[in-house]
Parts: structure tokens; sequence; C-alpha cells
């Protein structure tokens, strides 16, 4: 079976480039487009990493992590910023993210943090 990766982006373009390099890796990919969808409808207990964008309207990438982890559900996430600076780091490490790509990133980034994040499940 393959792996599940779920994208959360507002941003069509991105989850299509993104949805596209991963299932050419041979990921099974599901996309949302904000998080409140992403609650509403996805079976995250089959998640085995999630791809979070910074900045959507109504619910950002770290309260989707807040919220995943009053939930006690310890997905791995890989959060994507165009602006990373330490407050958005030091936010992401109290949400339980571990890794913070910087747009724009290549797809050998992309691919091997969907690596790490399957080799700390």
């Amino acid at each position: 079976m393959n792996q599940r990766i779920i994208i959360i982006d507002d941003d069509t373009a991105v989850r299509d480039s993104l949805s596209a390099l991963l299932e050419s890796a041979g990921f099974d990919v599901q996309v949302y487009c904000s998080g409140a969808l992403f609650f509403s409808v996805a079976k995250r207990s089959e998640a085995h990493c999630l791809i979070i964008d910074t900045h959507m309207p109504q619910m950002s990438g770290l309260e989707i992590a807040k919220h995943l982890q009053r939930e006690n559900n310890l997905i791995p996430i890989i959060l994507i910023t165009g602006q990373p600076n330490p407050t958005l780091k030091a936010h992401a490490a109290k949400c339980g993210i571990t890794t913070i790509l910087e747009k724009p990133f290549g797809h050998d980034a992309l691919l091997q943090a969907v690596t790490d994040c399957q080799n700390h499940r």
C-alpha cells in the first residue's frame, strides 16, 4: 500500500504541483484547500505525513497543527512558508512541527522532507 500524503494549501497551483510531484514518486496524495475541509472529511488516521501552507484564510498551518495536537494526533507535518523567521520556527516547534520548507523549494528538498517524516513515524 502506498503511503498517504495530505496537502493542505489554499493555492490551487501549489496543490497541483506538489500532488503531481509526490504521485510521480509513488505516494498516494490527497489535497484540501482549507483546514476546515481537511478536518471535516479527511481520514486523518490514514495519513503518513501532512504538507501544510503557513498562511491560509480562516485556519493557518499552525492552527491546523495545534488542532491535531489537541486530538493527540501525531502525524508528521511539513510546514511550507515563504517567510521563515525565528518566531514562526518557535511556534511550529511548540505545535510539534519539525520540518519547515522555505518557498521556493526544490523537488529534492520536498522528497527528502517527506522521506524524513516517514522515518520518524
